[in-house]
């Protein structure tokens, strides 16, 4: 997410970029650990937990409980396009967790890593095990707090600041994790290299993970990667 910053109004867009290619990579042991309960839910039934309509904070931001959110809003975006549902990986979930937090702690926003051994795409895949016919990354960076219009006040002093919405004089708080999920699915299916990504029908799984960190040295942001793949080891 961008953000011009002056010092009673800013600008708030989001930043996104996608990756797809066909790869071949030697495999590598799977990890051993098993996916979360959350991920044997439905869509339907995961937005249900009452968990899901709670805010993040300055403090707290609950990682697990929104890669899962951002796992199911994807997949609802499949089953309005009538595809198949994406299957949940935890080595492509792995992949996306450290992506993001690899970018949220060096302050970066890229595909290709400043780390030389996870720098492509391909290499990541390769240390995860995994070699797919095809697979796709698509990145994004969005403000823990609400966007609104994207034009902002801001009064009073950190920690306490209030954010109010220039266009509709809104208060701007902190996303539930049902909304932040969606305002970030909203920003991938309009933009259509990330939407082409999202209902490419060779992509069959998918791991999505979110990093906190500053954007522009000042923006508390939330760094999204996820990845996608058209076959993975069965174990």
């Amino acid at each position: 997410m961008r953000l011009n910053r002056e010092p009673t109004m800013g600008i708030r867009k989001p930043l996104l970029a996608v990756l797809a290619l066909l790869l071949l990579a030697q495999t590598r042991p799977a990890p051993t650990t098993k996916p979360a309960d959350d991920y044997a839910l439905t869509a339907e039934a995961f937005f249900k937990l009452p968990e899901l309509q709670t805010r993040m904070t300055a403090d707290s931001v609950d990682l697990q409980l929104l890669d899962a959110a951002l796992f199911h809003r994807t997949n609802q975006e499949r089953a309005k396009a009538h595809l198949p549902l994406f299957t949940y990986n935890e080595r492509l979930h792995t992949m996306a967790h450290d992506h993001s937090a690899e970018m949220a702690t060096l302050h970066y926003f890229a595909h290709q890593s400043p780390t030389p051994e996870n720098a492509t795409l391909g290499d990541r895949l390769k240390n995860a095990g995994l070699n797919p016919q095809a697979a796709g990354e698509n990145i994004a960076v969005l403000p823990v707090r609400e966007m609104g219009s994207g034009n902002y006040l801001v009064t009073g002093s950190p920690p306490n600041e209030i954010y109010t919405d220039k266009q509709t004089h809104k208060r701007l708080g902190y996303y539930t994790y049902a909304e932040f999920a969606d305002a970030a699915l909203t920003q991938w299916m309009n933009s259509p290299p990330h939407k082409a990504d999202i209902l490419n029908q060779s992509f069959r799984y998918l791991g999505a993970a979110a990093a906190r960190g500053t954007y522009d040295t000042t923006q508390d942001s939330l760094y999204l990667t996820q990845n996608f793949a058209s076959n993975v080891p069965a174990r």
